[in-house]
């Protein structure tokens, strides 16, 4: 989505999945990746346009932590999406108790750890798994 316009564009969406079809795939589950929360209008646009249930239009979002977004999909029900679409009984939603408590510990955290990480590449992501094991670790520990 361009930064200059509010405006959101369905058809790069529309078209990736008329690509898709045209290969022979029927995609069951779109996550549209997003800065913004999406209308229910322009999921319902989505949907029809490319002949997936509304359930199974799912917004991923800009959020503050990557650790947010499996609670932003459960929040959409995209887990019981996929229960029914593998023909799966749908029970009670999971609590992910442990993960919440993480998360509100990444949220309240006071204080600051610096480490050193040397490396070979100069490269933010090449060394992303390392950052993130740290951040969980330091998470689990206070």
């Amino acid at each position: 989505m361009p930064h200059i316009t509010d405006e959101i564009k369905t058809k790069p969406t529309q078209h990736s999945v008329k690509e898709l079809q045209g290969a022979g795939i029927q995609p069951d589950v779109l996550v549209l990746r997003t800065e913004k929360h999406l209308s229910d209008n322009i999921r319902q646009k989505v949907a029809s346009f490319c002949n997936v249930d509304l359930e199974c239009v799912v917004q991923s979002e800009d959020l503050p932590s990557i650790y947010e977004v499996p609670v932003n999909m459960q929040n959409q029900g995209l887990d019981a999406a996929l229960l029914r679409k593998f023909g799966v009984p749908v029970g009670e939603t999971p609590k992910m108790e442990g993960w919440h408590h993480f998360l509100e510990l990444q949220r309240s955290a006071t204080k600051e750890v610096h480490v050193g990480l040397v490396g070979k590449y100069d490269l933010q992501d090449a060394y992303k798994s390392i950052r993130e094991s740290l951040i969980w670790q330091v998470s689990t520990i206070m």
